[in-house]
């Protein structure tokens, strides 16, 4: 071991302080809530179907004006009208419980070790405070990553490969490795198949980043968007539209990575300026 240390053959890893490990049970434990109540919702709407119970207006579904209606709904059965209140009564439960989490995360944003690297993810397109910090709960700052390729590969947004003599096969992307981040990640790529804007929620959200880093941090959101809003639209019509996602969100991973390699360098120049200064 100690050989193979000083040759440098040993791959580090990143082992995340108590107050990481925390941070990231505290959104884990968001998303495993939200998963128990889109469970109780696909109940409650396959007993709507039973039951052939259809909403009057056309409203989107689990909007408040549908909320309003489903409590509305008084089964004949009386059986069935116990199961419906259980029903309604666990999904106001979940509902709590995840608006409780949410301020807690965002609570815990503010005095995380890495807030910085939390507010810059934001610049780019659709990485809200969420995805945010569902990367940073993950993968820290970035720091065991020497190459964005690295990214890629830990996302599972690789492609398989099956080689033999002279022969090499490409099959479609492994999906091993860290599935949290690989989801808000692909949610976060359909977003460029708009064009791209300087408006919206984005430019909000690196509002609140240090004002020397605007427009650096605007800077990378715009040739990422420009990028990938291309190659989605070119991808999309060679390979079909779930390939092109897949491309896109394989370079978004690259994209992160930049920025929390930025981030570090910054924050060390900082540093190294008010050292200086003492």
């Amino acid at each position: 071991m100690v050989v193979d240390l000083r040759a440098g053959q040993l791959t580090p890893i990143h082992l995340p302080t108590p107050i990481e490990e925390a941070f990231r049970d505290l959104v884990r434990t968001r998303e495993a809530v939200v998963y128990d109540r889109r469970r109780v919702r696909q109940r409650m709407q396959s007993a709507l179907l039973r039951w052939g119970i259809r909403r009057s207006e056309r409203f989107i579904a689990w909007s408040p004006r549908w909320r309003t209606w489903i409590r509305t709904i008084h089964p004949e059965s009386e059986w069935a009208q116990s199961v419906w209140d259980e029903w309604l009564s666990q999904l106001e439960a979940l509902d709590a419980r995840v608006t409780r989490l949410e301020r807690l995360i965002q609570t815990a944003m503010s005095t995380h070790p890495h807030s910085s690297l939390l507010v810059a993810l934001q610049a780019l397109r659709e990485i809200d405070w969420l995805t945010s910090a569902t990367l940073v709960s993950e993968f820290g700052d970035f720091a065991q990553f020497a190459h964005p390729r690295a990214v890629m590969s830990s996302v599972g947004l690789v492609p398989r490969e099956a080689s033999g003599g002279s022969s090499r096969r490409q099959d479609p992307i492994t999906k091993t490795g860290n599935a949290h981040v690989r989801r808000v990640l692909v949610e976060a790529a359909h977003s460029y198949r708009y064009p791209p804007t300087k408006q919206g929620r984005t430019a909000q959200r690196v509002g609140k980043a240090p004002v020397a880093w605007l427009l650096s941090l605007h800077t990378i959101d715009w040739w990422a968007q420009h990028r990938l809003h291309a190659r989605l639209r070119r991808r999309s019509g060679a390979r079909g539209k779930a390939q092109a996602v897949t491309a896109v969100t394989r370079e978004l991973c690259g994209y992160c990575w930049e920025i929390a390699v930025w981030v570090r360098a910054e924050t060390r120049r900082e540093e190294a300026v008010h050292a200086s200064t003492l």
